[in-house]
């Protein structure tokens, strides 16, 4: 994967609200694959188009990554599935006694990333 691309991946995730089984919904919240496709959208110009039935799709995708994103990410469609996968069961959100909801799983989800 190109190094600047997994940094600045890892870095954004504090910019973004974490959701799983979509790129992007409704209530903007981009799983792990969302937020890389949010990048390749700033650094191109692309488009998010939606929503439909609550999900945004970008470049026709609502769940995987494009294909143009993982060749601008150089980053292989292997990883990028195992990235879908531990995003969808790592990260999950807990409602504190304050009503805060805390985000657990993001670390190691980050440390993920890291590894590629």
């Amino acid at each position: 994967m190109d190094r600047e691309i997994r940094v600045e991946w890892t870095e954004a995730f504090d910019n973004y609200l974490h959701g799983t089984k979509a790129l992007r919904n409704d209530r903007d919240m981009f799983c792990a694959a969302g937020i890389l496709c949010d990048l390749h959208r700033k650094a191109t110009g692309g488009k998010w188009e939606g929503p439909t039935n609550g999900k945004y799709s970008y470049l026709g995708k609502y769940h995987q990554i494009p294909k143009q994103v993982l060749e601008w990410a150089n980053l292989s469609n292997y990883a990028a599935e195992d990235i879908v996968w531990l995003n969808d069961r790592l990260v999950k959100g807990h409602m504190t006694e304050g009503g805060d909801i805390l985000i657990l799983g993001i670390d190691d989800l980050k440390a993920a990333i890291r590894e590629l």
